[in-house]
C-alpha cells in the first residue's frame, strides 16, 4: 500500500466521523497529525474530492460533501 493510498484511507475514516458540511482540518494540520508531507495530503484530498467525498473551496477550506447516489 502506498503512502498516498494509506493517507487517503485515514482521511476517509476521518470523514466518516464528520457530518455533511463540516470542515476537515487544514492540509498543514493533517500533515502533522498523520506524519506525511503536505504534497501527500494534497494528492489524497484531490482524489477524495474527485470521488465526491469532499468539496474544496478556495480560500475557505475543504468540507465533507453529501455522498452521491450511484
Amino acid at each position: 500500500m502506498t503512502k498516498q493510498s494509506e493517507t487517503r484511507e485515514r482521511v476517509r475514516d476521518l470523514i466518516d466521523t464528520l457530518d455533511v458540511g463540516d470542515a476537515i482540518p487544514s492540509e498543514r494540520q493533517l500533515s502533522q497529525d498523520l506524519g506525511v508531507s503536505r504534497l501527500t495530503i494534497r494528492a489524497a484530498l484531490d482524489d477524495l474530492a474527485r470521488e465526491g467525498y469532499l468539496v474544496r473551496r478556495r480560500g475557505s477550506g475543504t468540507y465533507v460533501q453529501q455522498p452521491k447516489i450511484s
